[in-house]
């Protein structure tokens, strides 16, 4: 029995749809074959990756990997073409921080800009860290004694320097239990 593929007349990746007159039905052979005329005429690397892995020429694992080189290479295409994109601590960032994403705050950036934005970062300046057993949150200090009404408490589920400060502490430990039962602090391998 023959397997037959739906290969899109004009690729997906080159702007094609999904609409029933850019597909076709094709054996698999030819959808191998369709793809490598496709890569010989346009250089693309979709179509490439497409023929070798449709015409068994590539084993998956090495698919994966030249997709992954792509996708690197696509990437870096992008940050250099638009090199705003990737300045740690700049506008996106900030933007991000005060989930500028969310259509509700769009008036951030259609009104008062970089300067409104600042002003709601000042949100976190005298917020407290609040949870419930299950999530934790900042509350504005006139806030908390509504959130304690409904079963939160003050603190943090996780706070990272809790954290370091325990391993600290077991480290410790460690060290001074193996000093004193006369134990190599680092044993050889």
């Amino acid at each position: 029995m023959t397997m037959y593929h739906t290969h899109h007349i004009i690729p997906r990746h080159m702007g094609g749809s999904d609409d029933p007159s850019n597909l076709v039905s094709l054996t698999i052979e030819e959808h191998a074959e369709a793809h490598h005329i496709l890569y010989e005429k346009y250089h693309k690397e979709e179509d490439k990756l497409a023929w070798l892995a449709l015409s068994g020429q590539a084993s998956m694992t090495e698919i994966k990997r030249m997709r992954q080189k792509f996708g690197a290479k696509k990437g870096t295409e992008t940050i250099r073409n638009n090199p705003h994109l990737c300045i740690k601590g700049g506008l996106a960032a900030r933007n991000r921080k005060v989930g500028i994403h969310d259509p509700s705050k769009l008036y951030l950036k259609q009104e008062g800009g970089r300067k409104a934005i600042i002003k709601l970062l000042d949100f976190t300046r005298g917020s407290v860290w609040m949870n419930n057993g299950f999530k934790d949150s900042r509350v504005r200090p006139e806030k908390v004694d509504e959130y304690v009404q409904n079963g939160w408490s003050t603190g943090r589920l996780f706070s990272p320097s809790k954290v370091l400060n325990l391993s600290k502490i077991i480290l410790d430990f460690l060290l001074s239990y193996r000093f004193s039962h006369n134990q190599k602090v680092f044993p050889k391998v």
